[in-house]
């Protein structure tokens, strides 16, 4: 997974062909580079794939995808690729696709995707040759996956499976657990329970799934997120940037849901904000905040008074700015409301929202499948479904790999068993010597008591 995050570009590249980037959004960024690997692959073949679940859990990455025999979705592989131009500076980054449908429309106005005329995307993305936010440079990535992630029907069924295997298991344990208690109180004569009925006695083992509570919480964050935004930004991030004290996250995702946006949480990070909003709407919202709550005491909030003795000064009479500074000083054209907004307030950071929810002007009208999803999610949300786990055990993580590790490993066992040696035979040889120094003074101390007895012998 390391590989996938960004740890080591050129091994990501000579084993996916995509080059990974070092960013809050790696572990994300690692499942579409897979799926850009694995969707590369199967269109060689004639085949195309469709993601049913990806998944980045723990340390690793898991993905379960269909595979179709279509040779002419096959042929519009680079429209699901894209790149991904990352600024230097900053947390801005924009999408940039493979390639364009240049096919004409039917009657209905619709095209089809197995005759696809497929020509190059207009380039370049982002807006000019340097980040507009903090003249910075842009890093390009990819190309790695663009589309869904996930099939939210076939994710809401497998939880809802493991739901419904978990309640029925719980109640077989809970009627087994009766039913040797009532045994128990019959057979040491005292009074018990009434026994359980015929039907529970007689219902079929059901497996427990030891792992039902980490599952469900994955599955749930996972049917959250936006299906059509990808990568993130990380709160935690943004404020680094800018130097300034974190915004609460339903503070912030109620300033993102009352722009007229959408957000949600990543299974993937706690602290992500998956949205739809372009870069410069969430860097005004970022000002209106330090703007508010951090005044001039962070974020160089100096900014806008050095640009102006830069500009009387000279060019050179003034130190760089940095991209805080850069940043606050350009007056924001959002005016960002953080007024809280009717969902932003999810479990654990996580949740699909909707600016439908914030019930303001800027809610506007809703899908049914929107309806469905808000629905749902309200219905997590009230039985308090955690999204988030604690790790299993302490020191949770990767253990050492096999190879050089395993060789150290064994040779350090070896090292300490003969270390265990050298000690017992040092201890037996102190032992033996101790022996022979307890002996000595035994005879010696014979020998001065009959040296007093032939002293005291009359003559």
């Amino acid at each position: 997974m390391a590989v996938l995050c960004g740890a080591n570009p050129g091994s990501c590249y000579s084993k996916y062909a995509s080059m990974p980037l070092h960013k809050p959004y790696g572990h994300e960024q690692g499942l579409r580079i897979l799926l850009a690997a694995i969707e590369t692959a199967a269109a060689r073949a004639g085949r195309t794939i469709e993601p049913l679940l990806s998944a980045s859990i723990d340390f690793y990455a898991r993905v379960f995808v269909r595979v179709r025999a279509a040779p002419g979705a096959a042929k519009s592989l680079p429209l699901r690729l894209a790149h991904v131009y990352q600024s230097v500076g900053c947390d801005s980054f924009h999408l940039q696709k493979v390639g364009r449908d240049a096919s004409k429309p039917n009657r209905l106005g619709k095209r089809d995707p197995n005759n696809a005329k497929i020509v190059a995307a207009p380039a370049p993305a982002v807006p000019s040759t340097e980040c507009p936010h903090t003249g910075a440079r842009w890093a390009m990535g990819g190309p790695m996956w663009c589309g869904p992630l996930h099939d939210l029907e076939w994710v809401r069924a497998v939880a809802a499976e493991v739901a419904t295997v978990s309640r029925e298991a719980k109640r077989a344990k809970e009627a087994a657990e009766k039913k040797a208690a009532a045994a128990e109180a019959a057979s040491s004569g005292k009074p018990s329970l009434p026994p359980p009925s015929s039907s529970s006695s007689a219902s079929p083992v059901v497996p427990i799934y030891q792992a039902a509570p980490r599952v469900l919480a994955l599955l749930t964050a996972v049917a959250e997120e936006l299906p059509d935004a990808p990568l993130y930004y990380s709160m935690h991030s943004l404020s680094r940037t800018l130097r300034c004290t974190p915004p609460p996250a339903e503070t912030l995702r109620s300033a993102v849901l009352n722009a007229g946006f959408r957000v949600s949480g990543s299974h993937a990070n706690p602290l992500a904000l998956k949205t739809d909003a372009p870069p410069h709407v969430i860097w005004d919202i970022m000002r209106c905040w330090v703007a508010e709550h951090c005044g001039n005491g962070c974020g160089g909030g100096g900014a806008k008074q050095q640009l102006k003795v830069k500009g009387k000064e000279g060019e050179g009479s003034s130190p760089a700015l940095s991209a805080a500074e850069k940043i606050l000083a350009v007056e924001p054209e959002l005016k960002a409301s953080f007024a809280r907004a009717q969902g932003a307030g999810k479990p654990n950071g996580s949740g699909l929202m909707l600016p439908a929810e914030a019930g303001g002007e800027n809610g506007g009208g809703s899908s049914a499948a929107s309806t469905k999803d808000n629905k749902q999610q309200a219905a997590a949300t009230k039985q308090k479904v955690a999204r988030f786990l604690p790790n299993p055990e302490p020191h949770w993580g990767p253990k050492a790999r096999a190879g050089k590790g395993r060789k150290a490993m064994v040779q350090a066992e070896k090292n300490e068993a003969l270390a265990a040696a050298k000690e017992s035979v040092a201890a037996e040889a102190r032992e033996r010597a101790r022996g022979a120094e307890e002996a000595i003074a035994k005879r010696a101390e014979r020998a001065a008591k009959a040296a007093g007895a032939n002293e005291l012998a009359p003559a």
